[in-house]
């Protein structure tokens, strides 16, 4: 495998660990903020190559000492790994693909995070990644409607059994 290094950059104050466990309590609430940082990530990791075992370096800077920077730190790491993993950078987020990571902080004028990965290049692109995790899903999904529990969404109209339906009713 090649070794290779990216860098990439995500502007804006990330959430607090304490304001974070404050929005858990409304699952909705906490789930649209992941949602929003994951997409902001996403954005930012566009150009960045797949890797297979990774060291995280993170840089992260505040413009004042107001908060906490081990609560920014443990918010940003779950959330950049999270949407590393979701624009397929990572095939996982587990003990067999991150090393390990560090994290530092210094005051700057805005805030944000910079990150460095570090690892093994993988011979797979993103694309085919995306292709092969979507495959699983459906997979998975395929496997448990076998089973018995609910069987996945299809759009309403495109399915051959429903057009059959709907011809059946018009004559």
């Amino acid at each position: 495998m090649k070794k290779g290094t990216a860098t990439f950059q995500v502007f804006g104050k990330f959430p607090t660990l304490n304001e974070v466990l404050q929005s858990a309590r409304n699952g909705f609430a906490y789930n649209k903020v992941k949602r929003n940082w994951e997409a902001r990530i996403v954005r930012a990791t566009f150009q960045i190559p797949r890797f297979e075992r990774v060291r995280l370096f993170y840089k992260l800077w505040e413009r004042d000492k107001r908060r906490d920077p081990s609560n920014v730190a443990a918010v940003a790491v779950k959330f950049i790994e999270d949407a590393l993993v979701k624009a397929c950078v990572l095939p996982n987020d587990g003990w067999g693909v991150i090393e390990g990571y560090s994290v530092i902080w210094s005051l700057e004028k805005g805030s944000g995070v910079e990150v460095t990965i570090e690892g093994e290049l993988s011979d797979e692109t993103r694309t085919d990644a995306r292709s092969a995790a979507a495959k699983r899903k459906f997979e998975a999904q395929a496997r448990t409607s076998s089973l018995g529990a609910k069987a996945p969404a299809r759009p309403r109209g495109r399915c051959p059994q429903h057009v059959q339906k709907r011809a059946k009713k018009v004559v």
